[in-house]
């Protein structure tokens, strides 16, 4: 599970909580899963109510969210070409660790104003947010500037402007 620090991070986990969880709030039954220890031969009960797995379903589909409530909060900021993927859509390409958000630059990294996001990014969020190139993950994308994505695999945030005030 991931522990958010700040707070622009948690409003925004927590607006995409509550739409994701809008999609099943009504269905509570629960059903049983047992899962086996193989090394002690122990059976371990868990229960999950039916939303819960419905949510973990759901997660998985190729939905979008661009019409959420964190996509009005300027995000996308910086003029970018409208063929490349949005913040609210999926991230093709790349399978990344869903225990992080990552940030894929698309930029070229010897400019001062991105090196100083990127140092910034690695001081506040190491524990959040790996860094990427996009070359180095060989993503056949072009596009002049960064992306974010949640561990989830949706882009969250989306700029060719490098400007820290939305990770402040």
């Amino acid at each position: 599970m991931l522990l958010l620090e700040q707070p622009a991070t948690e409003q925004l986990l927590q607006t995409y909580l509550n739409e994701h969880n809008f999609n099943v709030e009504k269905q509570t039954e629960t059903i049983d899963f047992i899962d086996v220890d193989s090394k002690n031969d122990n059976e371990v009960q868990v229960m999950l109510s039916t939303s819960e797995i419905i949510q973990i379903k759901y997660t998985c589909t190729c939905i979008t969210y661009r019409s959420s409530n964190v996509y009005d909060y300027g995000i996308s900021i910086g003029s970018s070409h409208q063929t490349t993927p949005q913040p609210g859509d999926r991230f093709p390409y790349v399978i990344f660790s869903p225990c992080y958000y990552h940030l894929i630059l698309f930029e070229n990294q010897q400019l001062t104003k991105v090196n100083q996001f990127v140092e910034f990014i690695k001081k506040a969020y190491s524990k959040m947010i790996q860094i990427h190139d996009s070359n180095e993950e060989k993503i056949p994308l072009r596009f002049g500037g960064a992306i974010l994505i949640r561990p989830d695999g949706y882009i969250v945030y989306r700029t060719n402007i490098f400007d820290i005030k939305h990770f402040q």
